[in-house]
């Protein structure tokens, strides 16, 4: 009796050292990984279910028949009864419910919906959090800019000081300057008279203009007629040009509003919210993808290294 529960507890060890080697979770989890987005509902049944099962199982004997039947020399009866005693923690019974999942299609379609979920949570979490950053990123360069805005604005503000007390000067200058000004304006009006005559010949000089303007004005009064009754031709003809224009543009009008009325209404909203949950779903797979080339970027250095040693 002694001798069979020492049997049993090596191989139970030997089976969870396995289970815990990157020789098993490298090539199970990448699996998972890789097919577990169909499994989108834990109660629904699809033929890709059963087909991916079937490839889950098979590599899942591969894997015992290659490191477990060969290596440690156990039998399969034996495997599956180290499997079933009752694990030590946790972390134990799940290594062999990924086992069990090999024969038990419903544990395994629980076991890829679960895992399902958790990316789908992850791959959320993620883009939150570079959304996060992006507002925190964004709200630093709006402070920093603020900030300059600021720092210009007193720059600014003592060069107006500047400009001011320049303006200063410059008025007190100017008021010097009219002061020696005024000091001429009395040599000024000894002029006055010798002003007042010329400004007399100019007059006269604009007078006789005028009455030469008034000459040449009453030979040209025909000509202008002539030239008046042909552009009110001209605009009569304008305007019935323009009236028959308004009339087809008002006929286009009725045309357009008529197909207007007779296409379907298109719900704008609903539309864009359409294409912002598209949108989502595609960043989410993005995302999704990245996590699982990470994990399975981490999984095979893991077991290179597991190799090695």
């Amino acid at each position: 009796m002694s001798h069979q529960k020492e049997q049993g507890d090596w191989i139970f060890a030997s089976v969870i050292n396995f289970l815990e080697s990157p020789l098993w979770s490298t090539p199970i989890m990448t699996f998972v990984d890789q097919h577990c987005i169909v499994f989108d509902s834990e109660d629904e049944n699809k033929l890709e279910f059963t087909q991916i099962h079937t490839e889950f199982k098979d590599l899942v004997e591969n894997l015992l028949d290659r490191y477990i039947l060969q290596e440690v020399n156990i039998t399969m009866e034996q495997f599956f009864d180290a499997c079933q005693q009752e694990a030590n923690s946790l972390h134990a019974k799940i290594l062999f419910d990924q086992v069990l999942a090999a024969e038990d299609f419903l544990a395994f379609k629980k076991m890829m919906y679960a895992r399902n979920v958790l990316l789908e949570a992850e791959a959320i979490a993620a883009l939150r959090e570079a959304e996060k950053r992006r507002a925190e990123a964004a709200k630093k360069a709006k402070e920093e800019e603020e900030a300059a805005q600021v720092t210009e604005a007193v720059r600014l503000s003592s060069e107006e000081d500047k400009a001011r007390a320049q303006a200063r000067a410059e008025e007190e200058l100017a008021f010097q300057r009219a002061i020696e000004n005024s000091k001429t304006d009395t040599s000024a009006r000894i002029n006055r008279d010798e002003l007042a005559r010329k400004e007399q010949d100019d007059l006269d000089e604009a007078i006789a203009a005028s009455l030469i303007q008034e000459k040449v004005s009453k030979g040209r009064t025909a000509a202008f007629n002539a030239k008046h009754e042909e552009w009110v031709r001209s605009r009569e003809a304008k305007e019935k040009e323009k009236r028959q224009a308004v009339a087809e543009g008002a006929l286009g009008r009725l045309f357009e509003r008529k197909t207007q009325e007779e296409s379907p209404e298109i719900d704008e909203e609903a539309i864009e919210a359409r294409d912002a949950l598209i949108s989502r779903q595609h960043q989410i797979r993005q995302q999704r993808d990245l996590i699982c080339k990470e994990n399975t970027r981490e999984r095979t250095a893991m077991l290179q290294e597991y190799l090695a040693i």
